[in-house]
């Protein structure tokens, strides 16, 4: 999980095509056309980043593109520009919490989220904060063993 604080700013309720923050002058081959991003949430899966764009030829919007399902998902705006990554002031990105991300990293999340969760995305929050809780009593042991070939 990448996540500046200090220079983005958490995105909320674009859940949906309809309420997807919508972007004027996407590249589109030679042309510029619309995009829109949300957070799908799904109960099962969790939730996953979503785009879709507008055909500027035909004016319909294309296929939505979704992205790998994460736990939780936060739509994020860059609010300055980042010269390494060539990305702009403005740039629509995410960043996701997962059951492998570590305490500090859980912990930056759900500040930056500033618990403006939805219920689906709290549940999985706790199901982290459990998992997390109960992983800090186990300890790994990495043994090899001899290869028995028949």
């Amino acid at each position: 999980m990448f996540l500046d604080i200090a220079k983005q700013k958490p995105l909320f309720n674009h859940t949906s095509f309809e309420t997807g923050i919508e972007i004027d002058g996407y590249p589109y081959g030679s042309l510029r056309t619309k995009i829109r991003y949300w957070i799908e949430t799904n109960t099962r899966h969790g939730d996953r980043f979503v785009s879709c764009t507008l055909n500027p030829k035909t004016n319909r919007w294309n296929k939505p593109h979704a992205g790998t399902y994460s736990a939780v998902i936060l739509m994020t705006e860059l609010t300055e520009d980042k010269p390494e990554t060539s990305q702009r002031k403005g740039f629509i990105s995410h960043v996701h919490l997962d059951f492998n991300d570590t305490v500090e990293e859980f912990k930056t999340f759900l500040n930056f989220g500033q618990f403006n969760f939805n219920p689906e995305q709290q549940k999985k929050i706790h199901a982290i904060q459990r998992y997390m809780k109960i992983m800090e009593h186990v300890e790994f042991t990495v043994t090899s063993t001899p290869l028995n070939l028949i």
